[in-house]
């Protein structure tokens, strides 16, 4: 193909409309070559809506197969699942993602207790421990909020005492 006749633009949009990639260029180098450059999306999250559906930190779907392997992370649950090419991630994601920085930023021991963080509740987020403790977070002051929750479950480790649900809200 004649290096003048490759239509870059057009070749730019094709490849930005594959889920997986976050940003691409195509760049002409005479006399005979193009060069295509892909960042690609990383998987951060998990998200279970029909299936399991990968996010990056942006909340932009990845891929709609569960990969191998494990976040570290919970599974968001109770959004729906991000449709590719969509302009924006719904609010009810971003909320999720924000609250999984959220915990991995003030929490370390407390992030690998948690499996799911539902987010289908009206007033506000539900944790679910590995342990099957329900928390009900609250909708703000996540940080202080979730660094309480980390002394309480220590605090009951520490007596050997087992809780159904601790409510955060008030």
């Amino acid at each position: 193909t004649n290096l003048f006749a490759v239509d870059a633009a057009a070749a730019e949009a094709r490849v930005a409309s594959l889920p997986a990639v976050r940003r691409v260029h195509v760049v002409r180098h005479l006399p005979g070559r193009v060069t295509v450059l892909v960042e690609e999306r990383e998987p951060y999250a998990l998200v279970n809506a029909g299936g399991l559906h990968w996010v990056d930190a942006e909340g932009y779907l990845v891929t709609g197969d569960a990969r191998p392997g494990a976040t570290g992370l919970p599974i968001l649950t109770g959004v729906r699942a991000p449709v590719p090419g969509t302009a924006e991630p719904s609010e009810g994601l971003r909320a999720g993602l924000a609250l999984l920085h959220v915990l991995q930023r003030t929490a370390g021991r407390l992030a690998a207790r948690v499996s799911e963080l539902d987010l289908a509740r009206p007033h506000a987020p539900v944790l679910y421990l590995v342990d099957g403790i329900e928390v009900r977070l609250g909708s703000d002051a996540w940080s202080d909020r979730l660094a309480r929750l980390d002394t309480v479950l220590g605090e009951l480790d520490a007596r050997g005492e087992r809780m159904a649900t601790i409510d955060l809200r008030f």
